[in-house]
């Protein structure tokens, strides 16, 4: 082996340690702890229930109770909508 090539591999031998130490230990980012959220939102957003359907039922009757359905459903997507703007302003500063 010639002397260059000796000296290269020395170096490197002598350089490999302290570049993965110091891998290991350069992080400046403090570690993130999971959080749980609250499942206020998921209680907002539940399932809406349509009205049943049978045979025999007035039609006006069915659109007004299916039309009402709607309404609580829209309700509660906004209100689901603005429980999770709050949550995420409250845990991530508006990110």
């Amino acid at each position: 082996m010639s002397e260059p090539s000796r000296r290269a591999m020395i170096a490197l031998a002598l350089l490999l340690p302290t570049m993965c130490a110091g891998c290991a230990t350069s992080s400046r980012s403090p570690s993130l702890a999971p959080v749980a959220a609250p499942a206020d939102c998921e209680r907002l957003l539940a399932p809406v229930v349509l009205p049943p359907v049978s045979e025999g039922d007035d039609f006006r009757a069915l659109y007004a109770r299916t039309a009402a359905q709607a309404r609580v459903a829209n309700a509660r997507l906004s209100n689901g909508r603005a429980c999770v703007a709050r949550q995420r302003e409250s845990y991530g500063g508006g990110r």
